[in-house]
């Protein structure tokens, strides 16, 4: 399986050194959001990683590839819902008003990518994983940014000022 960019929560006791965003990898994108003077980029294709590691372990349970019908198991998937900025900062401003100050003030440029589908028959076929199954982006980009937002709060707690948190 290779997926694509992988945002959403950071797991329960996942650490990260004081002020160090790098250690977030992909999840730290998705901070661009609460950042007015960040540069926003354009749509990419992502995935929640929860749905990640559940594609992983039903990998490993998968029916063999010498199996019939089953072939080869190489799979290129990502999340249903494209990553429209104006859709997430619609959910933001909505769903975290706490936050309407901090949200990006640069638009993206829009996408140039064509859109990719993938083949829903194929994954269900090889994982069992249906449609339904893929976590919404609204779940997503509210945990993942919640997870940011505690983070910071952390720091803050450890002695740092505001001035002083990463700017994603």
């Amino acid at each position: 399986m290779n997926p694509p960019y992988l945002y959403g929560p950071l797991a329960k006791h996942f650490t990260v050194d004081h002020l160090n965003i790098s250690q977030l990898s992909t999840a730290s994108y998705l901070g661009k959001f609460i950042n007015p003077e960040a540069t926003a980029y354009p749509e990419t294709l992502w995935l929640d990683v929860r749905d990640a590691a559940k594609a992983h372990v039903l990998a490993l349970h998968s029916p063999l590839q010498s199996e019939p019908g089953v072939g080869r198991k190489r799979l290129l998937f990502a999340a249903l819902e494209d990553l429209n900025f104006e859709t997430a900062l619609d959910i933001l401003a909505t769903e975290r008003p706490a936050l309407k100050d901090r949200l990006i003030q640069h638009r993206p440029v829009p996408a140039t990518q064509a859109n990719i589908t993938f083949d829903q028959d194929r994954i269900q076929a090889v994982l069992g994983m249906k449609s339904s199954d893929f976590t919404p982006l609204k779940k997503t980009l509210l945990d993942n940014v919640d997870a940011l937002v505690s983070l910071e709060k952390k720091w803050i707690s450890e002695g740092a000022k505001a001035e002083d948190l990463p700017k994603y």
